[in-house]
């Protein structure tokens, strides 16, 4: 079960990195006064937007396999 805590705390960090790259992401969308110091917005926003992404695919991978883990753990349970 120590191995499911583990991915469960990672999920934690993978969640957290989504809410915080999008939450950069919309200052770039909406709050256009917090941007005008950087030349490069696209490819700052391109960046956020890799950030997500790879870490929404990394979250998926992670619930997938905490789904995997726990149904390994209930049926090993129920056949013993």
């Amino acid at each position: 079960m120590k191995g499911v805590k583990m991915l469960k705390a990672l999920r934690s960090k993978l969640q957290a990195e989504v809410e915080y790259s999008t939450a950069n992401l919309d200052i770039y969308m909406d709050k256009s006064v917090g941007i005008g110091d950087h030349g490069d917005i696209l490819g700052v926003v391109e960046g956020l937007v890799e950030e997500i992404a790879t870490a929404v695919d990394k979250l998926n991978t992670v619930n997938g396999l905490i789904d995997d883990y726990t149904s390994i753990k209930v049926t090993a349970g129920k056949s013993t």
